[in-house]
């Protein structure tokens, strides 16, 4: 994928986490607030194996670019 000098990415770069029992916002969860923060450009999701199949089609969804990195 190639930027044009004249397209802006999101201004932030944030760390979520994904917890037991839901207690955290991640990104590819159900309660994470997307509306809030826009649509994202890039998303990374460290240690991806531990994503359940629901995380993983959510996150599909959640930026125009994602990298899903599996630790063996």
């Amino acid at each position: 994928m190639r930027i044009a000098l004249g397209d802006r990415l999101s201004g932030f770069i944030k760390f979520y986490s994904m917890g037991p029992q839901g207690r955290y916002r991640g990104v590819a969860e159900n309660n994470f607030l997307a509306d809030r923060y826009g649509p994202l450009d890039l998303v990374i999701y460290d240690d991806a194996q531990r994503m359940t199949t629901e995380n993983m089609g959510i996150s599909f969804g959640r930026s125009r670019m994602k990298i899903h990195l599996y630790d063996g």
